[in-house]
C-alpha cells in the first residue's frame, strides 16, 4: 500500500516542531533534575527491582566515552543486540538504524546515509561513507562482507567526519569493533543456525590465556545458503527460429558459500601497554549475486521468492573472492599521553562472472563474430567478468591525554595507499550457441591499475570551560593523489562498422578472445587534491545525564578525472566534494529507564559528486562525474524505554528532505536535450523512516526464561535513477518486520531461538537500476517496464532478501 508523499512544506513544519521538541527538555530537565537524581539514588539502592538502561561505552571520537556523553548523531548495536536480532550481514543494520539504505551489488556493499552516497564504484571512485573494522578502513565494497562476525559492537556515526576520519567519510562512518583477546580467562561460544533455502550457519570463538601477559583468540564462521533467484523457462525467436532455454540451463543466483576466520594475539607486558596482532581471512563463493526483473516483481506483487525469478542465462556464473587483513595495534601510556599506533595490510583477490538475468534483446543487435569470419547479427546473452586485485596499506598514529582534563584532545597522522587492479570486461554470447566460449565477443571494459594515496595530519580537542560547557574544535589537512595506468577497450563501433582491434600482441598471445582481456587505447589519468576540513561545536551538559550540543563540520572526498571531457575532447578533471553540515542535538536519560537522542541537521552540499554515463558528440559515450549543488536537511530521533526489568521498548523516527539544486542528466546532457533533475530529490532518500521494537522476557520460576522480541521498520518511498538514460523509478513505501522467541534453560548454557525476518515477505528495490531506454520516454518513468524498442524483461534492480526463518542454537563457556 502506497502512502501519500510528504511535501516539502510538511517537512518544514515538522522541522520547526522538532526545534520546539528539542527545546522542551530545557525546562523539563531544570524542573526535574532533583527528582531524577533522587530516582537515580533510589534506584541504586533497589538495583534488583528497578529497570535501568545500561551505560554504553563507545570510541567513535577515538577515545573512550559513553554514548550519552558523545556529542554526535551516533547509533550503537552491541554484540548481544546483533545476536538477538539475527544480524549476520552488514545490509541488515539498515532495518534497525535510521538514515541508512544499504544495497548489495556486484561491486559489494554500498551505503547511503542521510541521502549521501557514492555511485562511482570503479577503481578510481571512492566511498562517501567510511567503513572501518577495528580502526582499519575497508575501502572496497566487495571486501566488507568478510569481517562481520565475533563482534563486540557496531557504531554508526551520521554526518561528515572530516576531522577524525578524513577521506571518504563525507556522509558518516560505520565502525565495526570486534571482540578482543582477554587475559586470564578461558572462554568462548558456539552458534548454529538452520533455516529456509537450506541455510546452515556456524560461528564459534575461543579465548585462551597464554601466561600472565599473553592471550589468544580465534573465531570463525561458515555461512552456506541456496540461492533465492530462480531461473524460469524462457523462449525467444530470431530470424524465424525459436530458441528455448529451460530453467535448468542456468544456476540459481544470490546464494552464499562464505567462510572466514580471525586470529588475534594480545600481549600486555605492563598494565598500561598492549600490543595486538590480528589476522583475518575470508572467502566468498557460490554463483554470486543477480539483479531482479521488474516484470517478475510486478507479476507477483513484489511478494516472496517468486518475485525474484530471473531469465536463464547459460553462461557459467561464479563468485570467487579471497580477502585477508593483517593488522597490528600498539596502545601505550607515556606519562600523561596515551599513544596508539595502527598499521595494516589488506589483500583482495576478487573474481566474479556475472551473467545478466535480462532478455537477450536487452543488448540490442550486435556484430557477434566479426573476427571469426562470420558477419552474423543477432541478440546475445550478456555477462560481465570481473577480476580485481586490491592491495591496501594503512598507518595511523594518534596521541591523546591519558586522563580527564580541562582540555581533552586527540591528534595524529594518517597514511593510506590503495593499489586497485581493475579488470572488468563485458561480454556477449551467441543466442544460438551460448556455450561456445570461442565465439564470445568482448563488448567493452577497463584493464588498469589505479593508485589512491593520501596523507593527513589531524587534531580535535574539547575545552571544558566548566563542568557544564565545552567547546569543541578540530582540523585536518589531507593531501590526496589518484593516478591510473591502463587501457579501456571498445572493440568495435557498430554504427560506424569499425573492425575490432588486433587479436595478438608482440609475443603472439591472443587478446580480445575470452577470457583474455580486450586491450584498447591508453586510458591513463591523474588528479591531485588537498583540503583542510574542520569542525567547531558547543556542548552544554545541563545535568549529568542531559547533553545538548551544536556543531558545524565539513567533509571531504578528493576530486578525480573523467575519461572524456566534452569541452577539451580529452581527459578532464572534476572537483572535490564540498559539504558543510550544521547540526543541533540532545541526548540524555530523562528517567533511569528512558533514554532519548534527537538531532536536527542541515547540509550545504555545494559540490556533490554524481557519476553517470553520458553520450557526447560523435557517439562518444563515457562515464562522467559532475559536482552538482545539493541541499539536505532532516530530523532524527532514537529512544529506548525499559518498561520493566524484563521489558524494553525502543524505536526511531527520521525525517529527510533532499534535492538537486541544479543537475542536468541523460545521454545528451552536454549536447542538447538534457533531462533536468533540478529540484528533484536524491536517490535512496526516503522522506520518512521509523522503527519500533519490543523485547520481553518471561521468567518460568526455576531460573529459566522465554525471551520474546518483535520489531518493524517503515520507510516511505524513494527514487532510484539511471542517470545515463535520464530516467528514475520510485520504490513504493514499505514495512519490514521480524520476530523471535528464545528459550534459555536454568541449568544449561544452551539457548534455542526460533526466528523469522521480513515477515511481510516483500521485496524492495535498493539500487542498480538498469535497462531503461530514454527514447520517447518522459522524465520519471516510474513503474514503467517498456521504453522504445526495449523488451519488457529488461528493467532490473538490486534488491534485498525475501522472508528468512529458522532456528538458532548457541552456548557460551
Amino acid at each position: 500500500m502506497n502512502h501519500p508523499r510528504l511535501t516539502e512544506r510538511a517537512i518544514t513544519r515538522s522541522l520547526i516542531a522538532a526545534g520546539i521538541v528539542l527545546a522542551l527538555p530545557l525546562g523539563a530537565i531544570a524542573q526535574t533534575a532533583a527528582q531524577t537524581a533522587a530516582i537515580t539514588d533510589a534506584t541504586a539502592t533497589k538495583a534488583d527491582d528497578a529497570p535501568v538502561e545500561p551505560v554504553v561505552v563507545v570510541t567513535a571520537f577515538k577515545r573512550s566515552s559513553t554514548l550519552l556523553k558523545t556529542p554526535a548523531a551516533l547509533s550503537v548495536l552491541s554484540g548481544d543486540n546483533l545476536r538477538e536480532q539475527g544480524v549476520n550481514d552488514l545490509t541488515n543494520i539498515q532495518d534497525v538504524i535510521p538514515g541508512l539504505v544499504i544495497a548489495n551489488t556486484m561491486d559489494g556493499v554500498q551505503v547511503a546515509m542521510r541521502g549521501v552516497q557514492a555511485n562511482d564504484t570503479s577503481s578510481k571512485g571512492e566511498q562517501d561513507i567510511a567503513f572501518n573494522v577495528d580502526g582499519v578502513n575497508i575501502g572496497r565494497g566487495n571486501a566488507r562482507g568478510g569481517a562481520f562476525f565475533d563482534i563486540d559492537r557496531i557504531e554508526v556515526l551520521r554526518g561528515p567526519q572530516g576531522t577524525l576520519y578524513g577521506r571518504s567519510s563525507t556522509g558518516g562512518a560505520i565502525n565495526v569493533i570486534t571482540n578482543k583477546p582477554q587475559l586470564g580467562q578461558t572462554s568462548g561460544y558456539a552458534k548454529l543456525e538452520f533455516g529456509n533455502f537450506n541455510a546452515q550457519r556456524a560461528e564459534a570463538a575461543i579465548n585462551i590465556p597464554l601466561g600472565e601477559m599473553l592471550a589468544f583468540r580465534a573465531a570463525g564462521v561458515s555461512n552456506t545458503r541456496d540461492g533465492y533467484s530462480h531461473p524460469i523457462d524462457y523462449t525467444t525467436s530470431y530470424n524465424g527460429t525459436t530458441y528455448y532455454f529451460p530453467a535448468s540451463a542456468s544456476s540459481v543466483k544470490n546464494d552464499q558459500r562464505d567462510r572466514a576466520g580471525r586470529f588475534s594475539l594480545l600481549f600486555k607486558p605492563v598494565s598500561d601497554t598492549t600490543l595486538q596482532l590480528t589476522q583475518t581471512v575470508s572467502h566468498q563463493g557460490g554463483t554470486g549475486t543477480s539483479q531482479a526483473l521488474e516484470t517478475q516483481m510486478q507479476a507477483h506483487n513484489d511478494t516472496g521468492s517468486a518475485a525474484l525469478n530471473i531469465l536463464p542465462n547459460p553462461v557459467q556464473a561464479f563468485l570467487d573472492s579471497h580477502n585477508s587483513n593483517t593488522a597490528a595495534v600498539l596502545d601505550t601510556r607515556l606519562s600523561d599521553i596515551q599513544l596508539k599506533v595502527l598499521g595494516s595490510h589488506q589483500y583482495l583477490n576478487y573474481r566474479q562472472q556475472l551473467p545478466s538475468a535480462q532478455d537477450v534483446y536487452a543488448n540490442g543487435l550486435y556484430r557477434i563474430t566479426p573476427y571469426f569470419g562470420d558477419d552474423a547479427f543477432g541478440p546475445a546473452f550478456n555477462f560481465r567478468l570481473n577480476h580485481h586485485q586490491v592491495r591496501t596499506d594503512q598507518f595511523e598514529t594518534t596521541i591523546a591525554n591519558a586522563d580527564a582534563s580541562t582540555i581533552e584532545y586527540v591528534a595524529g597522522v594518517n597514511w593510506y595507499r590503495e593499489k586497485a587492479g581493475e579488470n572488468g570486461q563485458n561480454w556477449n554470447a551467441l543466442l544460438w550457441d551460448p556455450l561456445d566460449t570461442a565465439t564470445y565477443l568482448s563488448q567493452s571494459g577497463p584493464v588498469n591499475l589505479t593508485t589512491h594515496e593520501s596523507k593527513s595530519v589531524f587534531g580535535q580537542a574539547t575545552w571544558h570551560l566548566n563542568e557544564r560547557v565545552g567547546i569543541i574544535g578540530g582540523l585536518r589537512y589531507t593531501n590526496s593523489d589518484v593516478r591510473r595506468v591502463g587501457t579501456f577497450a571498445l572493440p568495435f563501433n557498430f554504427n560506424a562498422g569499425f573492425p575490432p582491434p588486433p587479436y595478438g600482441d608482440d609475443q603472439g598471445n591472443a587478446i580480445c578472445v575470452y577470457p583474455n582481456s580486450c586491450v584498447g587505447a591508453l586510458n591513463n589519468g591523474e588528479a591531485k587534491d588537498s583540503k583542510v576540513t574542520w569542525k567547531v561545536g558547543l556542548n552544554y551538559q545541563m545535568a549529568p545525564e542531559h547533553l545538548f550540543y551544536t556543531s558545524v563540520a565539513t567533509g571531504f572526498k578528493a576530486g578525480g578525472f573523467n575519461d572524456y571531457d566534452p569541452a577539451t575532447k580529452t581527459l578532464g578533471q572534476y572537483a572535490a566534494s564540498s559539504l558543510t553540515a550544521y547540526e543541533v542535538g540532545y541526548k540524555g536519560r530523562l528517567l533511569p529507564a528512558l533514554t532519548l537522542s534527537s538531532s536536527l541537521y542541515y547540509y550545504d552540499f555545494s559540490k556533490n559528486q554524481i557519476a553517470g554515463v553520458t553520450n557526447f558528440v560523435g557517439g562518444q559515450s563515457s562515464p562522467y562525474t559532475q559536482t552538482v549543488p545539493t541541499k539536505i536537511y532532516g530530523w532524527e530521533n532514537e529512544g529506548s524505554y525499559k518498561l520493566a526489568r524484563e521489558t524494553t521498548l525502543s524505536g526511531s523516527v527520521a525525517l529527510l528532505h533532499t534535492k538537486f539544486v541544479h543537475f542536468l542528466a541523460g545521454k545528451n546532457a552536454f549536447v542538447g536535450d538534457p533531462i533536468d533533475f533540478s529540484g528533484q530529490e536524491l536517490d535512496s532518500s526516503p522522506k520518512l523512516t521509523a522503527t519500533l521494537s519490543i523485547s520481553h522476557a518471561i521468567n518460568l520460576g526455576n531460573g529459566a526464561k522465554v525471551k520474546l522480541r518483535a520489531s518493524s521498520k517503515y520507510s516511505s518511498s524513494y527514487l532510484l535513477s539511471d542517470l545515463g538514460n535520464g530516467v528514475r523509478y520510485r520504490q513504493p513505501s514499505f514495512t519490514r518486520s521480524e520476530a523471535s522467541v528464545a528459550y534459555e534453560p536454568a541449568q544449561s548454557s544452551v539457548k534455542v531461538q526460533l526466528f523469522v525476518t521480513n515477515i511481510e515477505n516483500k521485496i524492495q528495490r535498493t539500487g542498480g537500476l538498469t535497462g531503461y531506454d530514454n527514447s520517447g520516454s518522459p522524465y520519471g518513468g516510474s513503474g514503467s517496464t517498456t521504453f522504445s524498442s526495449m523488451p519488457a524483461n529488461n528493467l532490473a534492480f538490486n534488491v534485498n532478501e525475501p522472508r528468512m526463518y529458522g532456528i538458532r542454537l548457541s552456548t557460551d563457556f
